[in-house]
């Protein structure tokens, strides 16, 4: 444990049920460099970082632009797909603070340069993770997985519309699978693709083949694993190479008493 961090961690939540910190370590030149992440968040949650928090704190000798290279690249594979309710606001900040003290610069375009940017995509990932876990009465995570599109722009598109779909959303808090909720979704994103070489799937399971529902015991298997804590929403809408991936959470009851009573 890194001294200080769980009461940090605990010191910035607001409406979070959890603390949220995360911690990579990797070696440099025969030295072990260290990255601790701690974020808070819970609601208002979207690209844009709504009210997020997050700083990450590294003993890497790493220069400010490689840094900046670096925290751009992690913060793209994480927090900017990532969404909890859609909504945004004016207060956000990721920092990555590096102090230096290992020694050992990283330098541009070496492997070790390239772990390092590694290690701390793990740890933005692992927090929004954490985030979206613990969206304001948020019972499942489901990361949204689109294939088969010209490009990863239109799979991107197509799986931030189904990750902030309420009614996808409000069918997760359900347990229902719920497919045709997915497909119109994906079909509002703006990307056009071929309804009838869709496939969709729960984790392993298939609900949809060929743009063809496959019916009440398939949905029923889907429907078991979708009460579990954690499962993949996976849409395939043709065969180009373009693929993306979106975390989203189940929006409920509970999310509605927080925010309507928010300020009393």
């Amino acid at each position: 444990a890194v001294h200080g961090a769980a009461d940090f961690a605990q010191a910035i939540l607001t409406t979070d049920k959890a603390q949220k910190t995360a911690l990579r370590k990797l070696a440099v030149d025969g030295a072990e460099v260290t990255l601790l992440g701690v974020a808070k968040g819970a609601g208002m949650i979207h690209p844009r970082m709504a009210t997020t928090l997050a700083f990450v704190f590294t003993d890497a000798n790493v220069a400010p632009a490689l840094l900046k290279s670096a925290l751009g690249f992690a913060a793209d594979e994480s927090f900017n797909v990532a969404t909890v309710d859609g909504e945004t606001s004016t207060n956000d900040m990721v920092l990555v603070m590096a102090s230096g003290a290992t020694g050992a610069a990283l330098v541009e375009g070496s492997q070790q340069a390239a772990a390092f940017q590694q290690a701390l995509a793990e740890v933005l990932r692992e927090l929004a993770e954490q985030i979206v876990a613990d969206g304001e009465g948020a019972n499942h995570v489901a990361e949204v997985l689109v294939s088969g599109t010209h490009n990863d722009g239109d799979a991107r598109a197509i799986a931030q519309r189904v990750a902030t779909s309420l009614l996808v959303k409000t069918a997760m808090h359900g347990k229902d699978a719920n497919w045709g909720r997915i497909l119109s979704a994906a079909g509002m994103a703006g990307v056009v693709f071929d309804p009838d070489v869709v496939s969709i799937a729960i984790d392993d399971v298939t609900i949809v083949r060929e743009g063809l529902g496959l019916g009440a015991a398939a949905e029923a298997q889907a429907q078991k694993i979708m009460a579990g804590p954690r499962y993949s929403i996976r849409v395939q809408v043709g065969e180009g190479k373009g693929k993306a991936s979106y975390l989203t959470c189940d929006i409920g009851h509970r999310y509605i008493d927080v925010n309507a009573g928010y300020r009393s």
